[in-house]
């Protein structure tokens, strides 16, 4: 009967994930390019530069989307949707994350809940949309995520390898994730060293090959820094600044309502963390599961850029910038939530599917994008500039 079940919500799952994959798209092939999409194409797609310091100096080079997304134009045109194709298929990736995911949750609560975070909120769904970094890295997140806790439960060799993959190809397309990526490497040196697999062969090359990636980005980013180019965010107000804006930016609302309930989310992820920490202190190898993983880099992420702020001078992240907030958030929450209990879990997951399925219902479109942030700009305008900046491009050569 169990199985069966399953088997029905599984169906049901991906049934609604092909509805949104399409809607995605319709979307996708509609609306006009926005303005931060156009200056990416321009940079670099178009000119063929997106090379890290070889390219124009600036952020908005998300270096693996601007790859991807030339190889797209060369291959199929400059029309908006085939530019913005990379970060709509990477839809099919956030959706097999996310099933891969099921295997650890125990109640359909937990499933609903993290099925509304990541495919049913609707303006969060706007990175899917765009020619930028953030769908790909969310997606690649996800993914690679599934296959950490693969890891620390199974130990097998494949997961880690996928893990490590799919965390440096994420951190090519948003190097704001690069906190968290060493984070996340910080927890593997910890497990392998628990477990005394740290001094394989495998463990050191491919922690060697780790350190090299890093430093790459970490070095990069403060050429960035040095450039004046880490402009996003501000030096003060932190709640504003990043949890306020991250919130309208991906619930599109930062109404009283709204903000009291991602506090008393954060609030139970906490208390749900101390106790699982609680009973299992004597156990510190039981605590490498989705719940002590996401939580605590959640939270180590909170406490690691108000450091970054008072000693480095590093901005607090804004909006879009602090994806990666949401993203250890909404991984962390479903668990917490069956972990204090069941019925929480059902409860918390029914009243997200209600809210959130109504808010897509009524504010569907195929004309504009959710944030402000992303103004669209006419057509016509568009190709009027590509036309101008093919005869520069000509020109010059």
């Amino acid at each position: 009967m169990q199985k069966r079940t399953t088997i029905r919500f599984n169906t049901f799952y991906w049934l609604l994930a092909l509805i949104l994959f399409i809607l995605i798209a319709i979307r996708t092939w509609f609306i006009p390019f926005s303005h931060d999409e156009t200056a990416t194409f321009f940079y670099y797609i178009q000119s063929d530069n997106y090379l890290p310091y070889k390219a124009h100096v600036y952020t908005n080079n998300h270096v693996l989307n601007s790859a991807l997304s030339n190889i797209c134009y060369h291959l199929l045109g400059s029309h908006p949707f085939v530019l913005r194709l990379p970060n709509v298929l990477s839809f099919i990736l956030l959706s097999w994350g996310v099933y891969r995911h099921f295997k650890h949750l125990q109640t359909t609560g937990g499933k609903i809940t993290l099925i509304t975070f990541y495919l049913l909120t609707f303006c969060f769904l706007d990175i899917f949309q765009l020619c930028r970094g953030y769908g790909l890295s969310v997606a690649l997140m996800v993914w690679s995520l599934s296959h950490l806790i693969d890891y620390f439960q199974h130990k097998k060799q494949s997961d880690i390898l996928l893990f490590c993959t799919g965390l440096q190809l994420a951190l090519a397309a948003n190097l704001t994730l690069l906190p968290a990526c060493v984070i996340l490497l910080s927890l593997v040196f910890l497990f392998q060293l628990t477990y005394r697999s740290l001094f394989y062969k495998s463990s050191i090359g491919l922690a060697i090959l780790n350190l090299l990636l890093l430093g790459f980005w970490t070095k990069f980013t403060l050429f960035y820094k040095e450039a004046g180019m880490l402009d996003a965010g501000s030096l003060t107000d932190y709640w504003n600044t990043t949890f306020v804006s991250l919130v309208d930016f991906v619930f599109c609302s930062k109404a009283p309502l709204v903000l009291m309930c991602c506090i008393t989310g954060t609030l139970l992820l906490v208390y749900a963390l101390w106790l699982y920490f609680f009973r299992n202190r004597k156990q510190p190898h039981n605590l490498f599961n989705p719940l002590g993983v996401y939580a605590s880099v959640f939270l180590c992420l909170i406490l690691g850029f108000l450091l970054l702020n008072k000693i480095g001078n590093v901005n607090f992240p804004e909006d879009r910038t602090a994806l990666f907030f949401y993203l250890f958030f909404t991984l962390a929450l479903p668990f917490a939530l069956e972990y204090i209990h069941t019925k929480l879990s059902l409860i918390a997951g029914s009243i997200l599917l209600l809210s959130s399925g109504l808010y897509f219902v009524t504010h569907f479109n195929y004309s504009h994008f959710s944030s402000y942030f992303y103004h669209t700009m006419p057509p016509d305008l568009f190709h009027y500039l590509q036309n101008e900046q093919k005869k520069l491009l000509l020109h010059s050569r």
